[in-house]
């Protein structure tokens, strides 16, 4: 059995620990507790552990379009293609969708992950 401590707002953990219980409290718990628990098989901790979820990928995809952008604009003060740019936050998005495994899918929210047109 887990032993069992007050909650207290001093940080007591790693600063990566804290980072991924403020992120998201159920991959926390599987990277963390999940491993302890008999009722599920490692591979399934795993599993739920790598789930993610459309808000947090669209802030990722969103992050890595601006890093794109930052590193272009450094590089060069040309005006920018945007067809060239929108194609890359397209292929960016569906690859992004077809190599993660989202909750919403996992949980029978949605049947699929649509990357929908980017404009």
């Amino acid at each position: 059995m887990l032993r069992r401590y007050d909650f207290t707002y001093i940080l007591g953990w790693s600063i990566s620990r804290y980072d991924t219980f403020s992120l998201c409290r159920r991959r926390y718990y599987y990277s963390y507790y999940g491993k302890y628990d008999p009722d599920y098989h490692r591979e399934r901790i795993a599993r739920l552990k790598n789930l993610t979820n459309v808000p947090m990928e669209t802030g990722s995809i969103f992050h890595e379009m601006t890093a794109t952008l930052l590193r272009r604009f450094l590089k060069s003060d040309a005006e920018l293609d945007r067809g060239r740019f929108f194609e890359h936050a397209r292929q960016l998005t569906e690859k992004t969708c077809s190599e993660r495994e989202f909750e919403e899918v996992y949980f029978g929210q949605i049947d699929a992950i649509d990357p929908g047109p980017i404009h």
